[in-house]
């Protein structure tokens, strides 16, 4: 499952005159971020009065048909019901700090009603984080229109979220996380149990060999995990983890899949 990305303020605030310039970046990032969402490579988050911010912009007075092709976008991923947006309230929260901006985002508009609800979000972030990661970033104007990720105002602040281009997607941990019994690790899985459900892990075929005991359970991609009839009642730990570089999936899963003949459910870590 993918990361979250939240639209920079550049990408979202158009309440005050933007050159022509500003508005083909903002334009060709947010189609950039359209298809990265479109593709399950990321989805996108958005807090409740960023939304409300959107809709009471003035998008009908005569202004560039370009800003009108931005509102578009930003109606597609943030004012219609879809499966790429995932709709945040984070009004309750308190004791944040105002998030810093990125460089190139000016006093204008509301950037600061931005600047306040990123801070709030940071916040409900990292009561679900373990570590000092991040499964949320700020989508970059600049890097998801081509050219190189920005950075921020003010480098004093310990915790902010990282500024993303496509390049650096693969920086930000998993939204999302599995929801598992406390003893799935110590499932114990057969070879009957891999023979009889192992398509529960993507896999799309159990290759019988012509003679001797390795079978060969086949992925999509062609790479094949092999597995021997007399591993018996009980496989090793050590030879199920090979099983993680051709699902993606931990062990946990891995082992709960091929018992039950389903993946476990996942859910939200921002809302969890």
């Amino acid at each position: 499952m993918p990361p979250l990305l939240c639209p920079s303020p550049i990408i979202l605030d158009h309440t005050f005159p933007r050159s022509e310039r500003d508005l083909k970046v903002a334009a060709a990032a947010l189609g950039s971020l359209t298809d990265h969402a479109l593709e399950s490579k990321v989805s996108l988050v958005m807090t409740v009065t960023l939304r409300d911010f959107i809709e009471e912009m003035d998008w009908t007075s005569k202004r560039p048909a370009l800003l009108l092709e931005i509102y578009r976008l930003l109606s597609q991923l943030f004012l219609q019901p879809n499966t790429h947006t995932i709709m945040v309230d984070v009004l309750a929260v308190t004791g944040h700090v105002p998030h810093p901006v990125p460089s190139g985002a000016t006093e204008d508009g509301r950037v600061w009603q931005w600047s306040d609800e990123l801070g709030r979000l940071l916040k409900l972030h990292d009561k679900s984080i373990r570590g000092a990661g991040y499964f949320i970033g700020v989508a970059c104007d600049k890097g998801f229109s081509g050219q190189d990720t920005a950075t921020y105002h003010v480098s004093r602040y310990s915790r902010m979220f990282p500024l993303i281009g496509p390049k650096e997607i693969g920086t930000l941990e998993d939204a999302y996380e599995w929801e598992l019994p406390d003893h799935a690790y110590q499932i114990k899985v057969s070879f009957e149990d891999v023979k009889q459900r192992y398509s529960s892990l993507g896999a799309i075929s159990f290759e019988t060999p012509s003679n001797g005991s390795h079978y060969k359970v086949r992925f999509p991609n062609g790479s094949a995990w092999t597995c021997d009839r007399n591993w018996g009642r009980e496989i090793g730990d050590n030879m199920l983890n090979q099983l993680k570089s051709y699902c993606g999936y931990p062990l946990g899963v891995i082992k709960l899949a091929l018992t039950t003949g389903k993946l476990p459910s996942r859910r939200l870590r921002l809302l969890a």
